[in-house]
């Protein structure tokens, strides 16, 4: 009764049909479509992932209607995205779980990074989120050392604590604001201009 579920006595406590969901009435395009998100190259391939989308389409696929069940043993995957990978997988796998508890708890991190420019550098960031971007894992993440936001690939990342202090996240930041007039990683001031094209 403490989570909502309806229960009535007879003979013993018993939980009320109501209690379980219906089957899932996806269409076939639908179930497909979910599937095709859940099976990602970048899902499949990473372990944090990996597990948990099976899980997830294992639970869709038992939930489903029988006629739609019967369906999909006939039909096969006819979609799949397979997206390219560059990144050190060993080196994001190894970062990806500490900074996912770390943006979960608002956590500050403390990071030794490789810049292409100035070699290892100490940074000590408010973590945000990790995004796949051109084909590779990034943390995005308020540099205190710059002062503003900041992209880290995740296989440039050399040494990564946790600190003790939290901070306080920024209501109005978001990734797909962020990321909005970005040209893949690439970001700068937008400029409007025309391009004259002649012959074939």
């Amino acid at each position: 009764s403490k989570v909502g579920l309806p229960i009535y006595f007879e003979k013993g406590y018993k939980l009320s049909n109501l209690a379980f969901l219906p089957p899932l009435n996806f269409s076939l395009k639908e179930y497909l479509v979910l599937k095709l998100a859940l099976s990602t190259s970048i899902l499949s391939k990473n372990e944090i992932f990996q597990k948990t989308a099976k899980q997830i389409i294992a639970k869709i696929e038992a939930g489903l209607n029988p006629e739609l069940k019967s369906r999909i043993t006939e039909d096969k995957q006819p979609y799949r995205i397979q997206l390219k990978e560059t990144g050190d997988f060993d080196k994001e796998i190894l970062w990806f779980k500490p900074l996912e508890l770390a943006i979960l708890n608002q956590r500050k991190i403390q990071l030794t990074y490789l810049t292409l420019q100035k070699g290892e550098t100490a940074r000590q960031i408010d973590p945000y989120g990790l995004v796949f971007k051109r084909h590779a894992w990034y943390l995005v993440g308020f540099d205190q050392l710059r002062k503003d936001y900041r992209i880290f690939r995740l296989s440039r990342i050399k040494k990564l604590s946790i600190l003790d202090e939290n901070f306080i996240k920024d209501k109005t930041f978001s990734l797909e604001k962020y990321f909005e007039d970005s040209w893949e990683l690439y970001q700068g001031e937008t400029l409007n201009f025309k391009i004259k094209f002649w012959g074939e």
